[in-house]
């Protein structure tokens, strides 16, 4: 019974941090459209915002690219690479031991 209603007190919080970083994603696309706007304003012309609309595309893509980069290389790095060091120690004091006897 305890579980079940932990699991609808986290589900509901769930729920609001989904709510949430929606809401976040919304609010930073309508920043990223009204800075665009503003800085094609700067410039005076009426196609100017589609240039500074790719430029602000480009950018983004380039850190979605240079952040998946990242999560790869560390993922190839392992996440236990202190355990697996004692491991070895253990493993290799094993074999000292089985030697002996």
């Amino acid at each position: 019974m305890e579980a079940k209603t932990a699991g609808a007190h986290y589900g509901v919080a769930a729920v609001m941090v989904a709510g949430a970083l929606f809401v976040a994603v919304l609010g930073y696309l309508f920043l990223v459209i009204t800075a665009v706007f503003a800085i094609a304003a700067a410039f005076d012309s009426a196609s100017a915002w589609i240039a500074v609309m790719g430029t602000i595309a480009l950018l983004h893509l380039g850190g979605a690219a240079l952040l998946i980069f990242l999560a790869i290389r560390r993922v190839k790095t392992g996440a236990f690479d202190d355990t697996l060091a004692e491991l070895k120690k253990d493993l290799q004091w094993l074999n000292q031991l089985t030697a002996k006897h």
